[in-house]
C-alpha cells in the first residue's frame, strides 16, 4: 500500500474514532443533562404508580453510563412498595405491619442498551440489592400484599401490544444476581403458618449457550425460623448453599456437581445427573445424597421441638447419612430409592437430670424399589442403648414391603422404669417405677395382624415386668401391675404367664385383676391358607374393668378360655371363641344392670369379611340379677340364654338375631307391674328391617306364671301355656289363666298388643274362652278397687254392689265362651256357650245359652254400653224356659214392680223378655226409659191364696181355697213411656173361666178388670179392682174381656207384643253392627228418657227427684184399647 492511501486510512480512522468519541460525549452529556436524577425520580415513581396497584417511592434515581460503559447501569436508593389492597375499607389507611411489601437501601441493575436496539433482547449483566426486606403477608380470608399487578381489563390488550407501539422482547436475559443483608418474612393467617430468615446473602451466576448452560449458586442465611399450626418446627438454623448446575442441550442432561448444604453444623451433599428418555417419556435420575452432623446434638436440633425436646440436651457422637435415587421418573416410573444411616458411639444428657444415656449405636439400611424390580426391605442391623439401669439391643428387618410383609424382631431389654424418668424430661405429673426385663423373638406377616390370625405369630422369649406403675396426674391415669411371661413357639405362638396384679385407674377407664394364669398354644396346619389354631386359658381371682361411667363390668373368682381357629366353611376366615366360667359376674352399662352367681359364658364369633362378624353366645346361670334405672327388675334363679347373630334372608345387612332361653324360675317387675314365671322357655328371632326397627318372633312356653298389675287388684296367674308371637301378633294354646277364684283357658290370637300398650293401638282379639269357674263379681270388683288388697277382693264372694263399668274403646275382642259355672251377683248360672264381642266400648253376647235358677235353661242376646261413669245402655233379647216363678222374681225384682200377679202364682213358667234402657250407676235400669215386650206361659201353676186372692174370691164368690190349680196361662206385656200394659189372659180355676188384665203404673197404683167368663153364675159379670196394694178398691161391673180372649184376638195381642219385641231387638242389634252407640247415641238415649219422664209429669203426676221415684196416690186411666 502506498504511503499516500496508509495517511488516508489513518484520517479515516481517527475521524471516525473521534466522531465516535465525540458522539458517546455528546450522548453522556445529554444523559448527564437531560436525564438528572432530579428529573428520574418522579418520572419512575409516577409510571410504576400508574402500572402497579401499590404506592412506589424512592429515594433516589440515577442513570450512569461512564463507570459501567459501554453498559448502562440504573442506580435506585431508598426504594419502597407499598400494596394498595392491604388497606383498610372503612378508613382507607394501610393496616399496621403489613404495609410495605418490599424495602432496601439500594438496587443496581446494569444493562446492555446495544442488544435492545439491534436484537430486541434485554440482556441484565447484573442485579444488585443491598439491605433488602420483604414483609409477604396474607390475612385470613385469603388477601395477600404480594397481588399488587392489577388484572388486564381487555385480553387483547396483550396480544395486540407489539401492533400498537408496546414494548414486548424477544427475551431477558440475566446474567448476574446478588443480594446481600437481605431479610424475609413470610405471615400466612389463612393457613397458620409463619417463617422468618434473617441475613440472606445470595449471589448467582448464569451462563448460556448455543449447546447448553451453565449456573452457579451460592447462598446463606444466619437464622431460619419455621412455625405451624401452634408448631415450632424450626429456629436459630444457619443455612448454607453451594452448587453449579449444568445443562447439556445436545444429550438433555444436567448434572449436578458438588451441591453441597449445611444447616448449622451438620452438612448435606447431592451429586449426580439427569438425562430426559424421550421415548419413555421420563427423566432417568441418579443421584447421590450425603449427610454428616459432627455430634447427635446437632443432628437431633433439626428435630421439631415437639418431637425431641432441644433444651438442656448435650449430646455427642456422630451421625451418618448415605443413600442414592436411581432409575426413570415419569407418570407410571418411579425410581427405586436406598438409604443407609449409622449412628456411632452416642451419648446424650439432659442437664438437671441424675442420669443420662451412656452408650448409643444404631445401623438401619432400606431399600425401596416402587415398580418391584427388585426386592424392597428395611433393615435395622442394631440398635443398643445403654444408661443408668437401661440396656436395649435389638434387631429388626422388613421384606417382601409391597406384597406380604414379613416381620423379623429381636429385643433384649432390662430396663429399671424408675430410671427413665431420671434420664429423660417426661412430662410434668408423669411416674414410673418398676423392673422390666425382656428377651423376645418375634416372626409374623403383616396380614397375619390385620386378618386377626394370631396364631402365625411366631414368638419365643420371656417378659418379666415386677412392680410396674405408670401413673399421669394431669390426665388421672394410674396403672400397676406384675406380669411374668414366657413365650416358646419358635414355629408357633405358645406362651405361659403370670399376672399378679394389675390395677388401671383413669378418668376414662378403669380395670382390675388379681392372680391371673395365662396359658396360649397354637398348631401349625400343613394348609398355609388356613388360619391357625390357638387357644389361650386365663385363670384369676378376681378382675374388673369400666369404662367412664357408662360401662362396669366385674369377674370373680374363675376362668377364661379363647380360642382361635378356622371358620369351617371358610378355612381362612377365623372364628374367635371364649368361654368365661366364674363364679359372680356384674356388668352396668348406663341404666341397665345385671349380673349371676356361678355361671358359665361361651361367645363364638365367625368373620364374615373386613369389620363384620358373626357372632353367638350361650350363658348358663345361678341366680342371675338385672335392672334398668328404678323402673326395671329382673330376677332369675338358673337358666340358660343362647344368642346368636345371622344374616338374614341371605344378605349381611338385614340380620337376624335367634335367642333362646330357659329358666327354672323368673321375677320381673317394669314400673307397678310384677311378674313371675316358673319353668319357662323363651325362642326369639328378630329381623332387622331397617336401622332401629326389628321385627320380632317366637315362643314362649311355661309352667306357671303370675302378673299383678295396677289396674286389677288380683294376681293374674297362668299355668302351662304356650304362647306364639310374630308378625304383630300373639297365638295363646290353651292358656290356663286364674285370676282369684275364677279359672279360664284362652285360645286363640292377640293383634298388636305392643302398640296397644305404648302407643294407643287398636288391640285386637279372636279367642276361645272356657271355664270350670268364673265369679263375676270378683273380677268386677278386682278391676273397680285395683287398690284393694288380695284379701280384700277374695273375701266377699256374694256382693251385689255392682258398678257401671266402661269398655276400652281401642279393643276389638272376638269371643267364643264355653263356661262350665259362672257366679254374678248371688246367682250362680251353668252350661254357658255362646258368642261375645267387645268392639267400639260395646259388648255384645249373641246366641248366649246357660242353665240358672234351679235348672232353667236360658238363651239371650244381649248388647251394653257405657258412656261415662254415671250412665249407660242395655239391650237384651231374653228367652227363660222352665224357671220357677220365685226364683224369678227374686232374680229379677224389678219383674215384680211391674207384675205385682206374679207373688199369687206358684210354679213353673216360660218367659220371653225383649227390653232395652238407661242404666244407673249401679246397672239399675232407669224404669221411665224402659221399652220391654214380655210373654209369660205355664201349666199347672198353683194360685196362692193371699189376701188380695181372698177378696176377689169374697167378691167372685169362688171357694176359698189355700191353693189353686190352674191348667195354663199366657200373659202378654209390654212396657213404654213408664205404662205396664198386661194384655187379657185366660184363666181357669176350679169351675170358673176368667179373662183378667189391666195397666200398672209407676207409682204402684193399677186399674186391673176380670171378666167372669165362666162360672156357677147365670151371668158374665166383671170385677174392676183398683189403687194400690196397700189401698185397693174392688167394683162390679159388666165382663169387659168377654170377647178379647177369643182366638182371632189372641193372636192380635200377640201380634202387638212381637212387634215390639223384634222393634226393640232390631234397634240393639242395629247398634252393635254399627258399632256408633257412643257418647252422642248416649246423649240421645238420655234426652229420650227426659222426654219420657216429662210426659209421665204431664200425664201421670210422678214427681221426679233425681235418680229416686216419688209418687202420688191418683186412679190412673184405663188405656184407651181397654176402655
Amino acid at each position: 500500500m502506498k504511503s499516500g492511501s496508509k495517511k488516508v486510512l489513518k484520517i479515516t480512522l481517527i475521524s471516525l474514532a473521534s466522531l465516535i468519541g465525540f458522539c458517546i460525549v455528546v450522548i453522556a452529556l445529554a444523559l448527564w443533562v437531560v436525564f438528572t436524577p432530579s428529573r428520574l425520580t418522579p418520572m419512575v415513581e409516577k409510571a410504576a404508580n400508574r402500572y402497579l396497584d401499590a404506592d412506589v417511592s424512592v429515594g433516589k434515581v440515577d442513570l450512569v453510563f461512564f463507570s459501567s460503559f459501554p453498559r448502562l447501569t440504573l442506580k435506585l436508593d431508598d426504594g419502597k412498595l407499598t400494596a394498595r389492597g392491604m388497606r383498610d375499607s372503612s378508613s382507607g389507611k394501610v393496616l399496621p405491619h403489613r404495609d410495605s411489601l418490599l424495602r432496601f437501601a439500594r438496587c443496581r441493575v446494569t444493562f446492555n442498551p446495544m442488544a435492545l436496539i439491534k436484537d430486541d433482547r434485554v440482556v441484565i449483566h447484573r442485579i444488585f440489592l443491598d439491605s433488602a426486606v420483604v414483609y409477604a403477608y396474607r390475612d385470613s380470608s385469603g388477601r395477600a400484599n404480594w397481588n399488587f399487578i392489577p388484572p388486564s381489563e381487555d385480553p387483547a390488550d396483550t396480544s395486540d401490544s407489539a401492533e400498537s407501539g408496546g414494548f414486548s422482547p424477544k427475551s431477558i436475559v440475566l446474567r448476574t444476581l446478588r443480594v446481600r443483608d437481605a431479610n424475609v418474612v413470610f405471615n400466612d393467617r389463612s393457613n397458620d403458618v409463619y417463617a422468618r430468615v434473617l441475613g440472606i446473602n445470595t449471589r448467582m451466576r448464569l451462563g448460556a449457550g448455543v449447546r447448553g448452560a451453565a449456573a452457579g449458586v451460592e447462598f446463606s442465611c444466619k437464622d431460619v425460623l419455621f412455625w405451624q399450626q401452634g408448631d415450632l418446627l424450626m429456629r436459630r438454623a444457619a443455612v448454607r448453599l453451594n452448587t453449579s448446575v449444568g445443562y447439556n442441550a445436545d444429550s438433555m442432561k444436567v448434572v449436578l456437581r458438588n451441591a453441597d448444604l449445611g444447616i448449622n453444623d451438620v452438612n448435606f451433599s447431592l451429586n449426580g445427573t439427569a438425562v430426559r428418555d424421550t421415548v419413555r417419556k421420563a427423566v432417568d435420575l441418579d443421584l447421590k445424597f450425603a449427610a454428616a452432623a459432627p455430634s447427635v446434638e446437632k443432628a437431633l436440633r433439626l428435630i421439631p421441638e415437639s418431637v425431641v425436646r432441644h433444651q438442656d440436651l448435650t449430646a455427642d457422637g456422630s451421625v451418618m447419612l448415605e443413600g442414592a435415587v436411581t432409575g426413570p421418573y415419569g407418570r407410571d416410573l418411579m425410581p427405586a430409592v436406598s438409604l443407609c444411616l449409622k449412628i456411632d458411639d452416642a451419648t446424650a444428657h439432659y442437664s438437671g437430670l441424675p442420669y443420662g444415656i451412656d452408650h448409643m449405636s444404631a445401623d438401619f439400611d432400606a431399600f425401596v424399589d416402587l415398580m418391584r424390580e427388585q426386592e424392597s426391605y428395611l433393615d435395622l442391623k442394631i440398635f443398643k442403648l445403654q444408661g443408668n439401669d437401661i440396656d436395649v439391643l435389638a434387631d429388626a428387618k422388613v421384606t417382601d414391603l409391597f406384597e406380604d410383609p414379613l416381620i423379623a424382631v429381636n429385643a433384649k431389654a432390662k430396663v429399671d422404669l424408675g430410671s427413665i424418668s431420671k434420664t429423660f424430661p417426661l412430662q410434668e405429673g408423669i411416674e414410673l417405677s418398676g423392673l422390666v426385663d425382656a428377651d423376645l423373638r418375634v416372626r409374623t406377616r403383616l396380614s397375619t395382624v390385620k386378618n386377626q390370625d394370631y396364631g402365625r405369630i411366631f414368638a419365643a422369649g420371656k417378659l418379666y415386668m415386677d412392680g410396674v406403675s405408670v401413673s399421669d396426674s394431669a390426665s388421672g391415669l394410674n396403672a400397676a401391675g406384675d406380669i411374668d411371661l414366657k413365650f416358646f413357639g419358635a414355629k408357633a405362638l405358645g406362651l405361659n404367664g403370670n399376672v399378679f396384679r394389675l390395677h388401671l385407674d383413669s378418668p376414662w377407664a378403669k380395670a382390675l385383676a388379681d392372680s391371673v394364669s395365662l396359658k396360649v398354644i397354637s398348631t401349625r396346619p400343613k394348609d398355609t391358607t388356613r388360619v391357625f389354631q390357638v387357644k389361650a386359658d386365663f385363670r384369676m381371682n378376681r378382675a374388673g374393668a369400666s369404662v367412664g361411667d357408662s360401662l362396669r363390668i366385674f369377674l370373680g373368682k374363675g376362668g377364661v378360655t379363647a380360642s382361635l381357629g378356622p371358620n369351617p366353611e371358610r378355612a381362612d376366615r377365623p372364628r374367635i371363641g371364649v368361654e368365661i366360667d366364674t363364679d359372680s359376674l356384674f356388668v352396668k352399662y348406663g341404666d341397665m344392670r345385671g349380673g349371676f352367681n356361678k355361671g358359665q359364658v361361651a361367645l363364638q364369633a365367625d368373620k364374615l369379611r373386613d369389620s363384620v362378624w358373626r357372632p353367638s353366645v350361650t350363658v348358663d346361670f345361678n341366680r342371675l340379677r338385672g335392672g334398668m334405672g328404678d323402673s326395671l327388675g329382673v330376677f332369675c334363679a338358673k337358666g340358660k340364654v343362647k344368642a346368636s347373630l345371622r344374616p338374614g334372608n341371605g344378605t349381611e345387612r338385614k340380620p337376624r338375631l335367634n335367642i333362646n332361653v330357659e329358666i327354672d324360675s323368673i321375677f320381673a317387675r317394669a314400673g307397678e307391674i310384677t311378674g313371675g314365671m316358673k319353668k319357662g322357655v323363651i325362642r326369639l328371632q328378630a329381623e332387622r328391617v331397617r336401622d332401629s326397627l326389628w321385627l320380632p318372633s317366637g315362643t314362649i312356653r311355661f309352667n306357671r306364671l303370675i302378673a299383678n298389675t295396677p289396674q286389677c287388684a288380683l294376681p293374674v296367674r297362668f299355668n302351662r301355656t304356650v304362647i306364639k308371637f310374630g308378625d304383630r301378633k300373639i297365638s295363646l294354646e290353651k292358656a290356663v289363666i286364674r285370676v282369684g277364684r275364677s279359672n279360664m283357658t284362652l285360645s286363640g290370637t292377640v293383634y298388636d298388643l305392643y302398640g296397644a300398650l305404648r302407643r294407643g293401638h287398636l288391640l285386637r282379639a279372636d279367642l276361645d274362652i272356657s271355664s270350670r269357674n268364673l265369679n263375676v263379681n270378683q273380677i268386677m270388683r278386682a278391676f273397680a278397687s285395683p287398690e284393694a288388697t288380695e284379701q280384700e277382693v277374695e273375701a266377699d264372694t256374694v256382693s251385689t254392689a255392682l258398678r257401671l263399668f266402661e269398655v276400652p274403646g281401642n279393643i276389638i275382642f272376638d269371643l267364643t265362651t264355653d263356661i262350665d259355672r259362672l257366679r254374678f251377683g248371688k246367682y250362680v248360672f251353668r252350661d254357658i256357650k255362646g258368642k261375645a264381642e267387645l268392639k267400639n266400648s260395646h259388648i255384645y253376647l249373641e246366641n248366649l245359652t246357660l242353665n240358672a235358677l234351679d235348672s232353667a235353661s236360658l238363651s239371650a242376646s244381649l248388647i251394653y254400653k257405657a258412656a261415662s261413669s254415671r250412665f249407660g245402655y242395655a239391650g237384651f233379647d231374653l228367652k227363660v224356659n222352665d224357671i220357677d216363678i220365685a226364683s224369678l222374681v227374686d232374680a229379677t225384682p224389678a219383674i215384680d214392680s211391674l207384675v205385682p200377679m206374679l207373688q199369687s202364682f206358684k210354679g213353673k213358667v216360660q218367659v220371653d223378655v225383649a227390653a232395652e234402657g238407661v242404666l244407673d250407676s249401679l246397672l239399675n235400669i232407669k224404669v221411665p226409659s224402659l221399652r220391654a215386650a214380655v210373654y209369660i206361659r205355664g201349666d199347672s201353676l198353683v194360685l196362692m191364696d193371699g189376701k188380695t186372692f181372698a177378696e176377689i174370691s169374697k167378691k167372685l164368690m169362688f171357694k176359698n181355697k189355700k191353693e189353686n190349680l190352674i191348667d195354663s196361662i199366657s200373659v202378654n206385656i209390654t212396657v213404654e213411656d213408664g205404662s205396664v200394659n198386661i194384655y187379657p189372659f185366660l184363666v181357669e180355676i176350679d169351675r170358673y173361666q176368667a179373662a183378667a188384665g189391666g195397666v200398672q203404673n209407676l207409682d204402684m197404683s193399677f186399674d186391673y178388670h176380670i171378666s167372669l167368663l165362666k162360672s156357677p153364675i147365670p151371668f158374665r159379670v166383671g170385677l174392676n179392682i183398683r189403687g194400690t196394694p196397700g189401698d185397693m178398691r174392688f167394683g162390679i161391673g159388666k165382663a169387659k174381656y168377654k170377647d178379647a180372649v177369643t182366638p182371632v184376638e189372641t193372636r192380635k195381642i200377640d201380634s202387638t207384643r212381637l212387634n215390639l219385641s223384634e222393634d226393640i231387638t232390631r234397634r240393639f242389634k242395629r247398634a252393635s253392627e254399627r258399632g256408633r252407640w257412643g257418647d252422642r247415641a248416649a246423649a240421645r238415649s238420655r234426652i229420650d228418657w227426659e222426654k219420657r219422664r216429662d210426659s209421665l209429669r204431664r200425664h201421670r203426676h210422678v214427681v221426679f227427684d233425681g235418680d229416686s221415684i216419688q209418687w202420688e196416690k191418683v186412679t190412673p186411666a184405663a188405656p184407651e184399647g181397654l176402655r
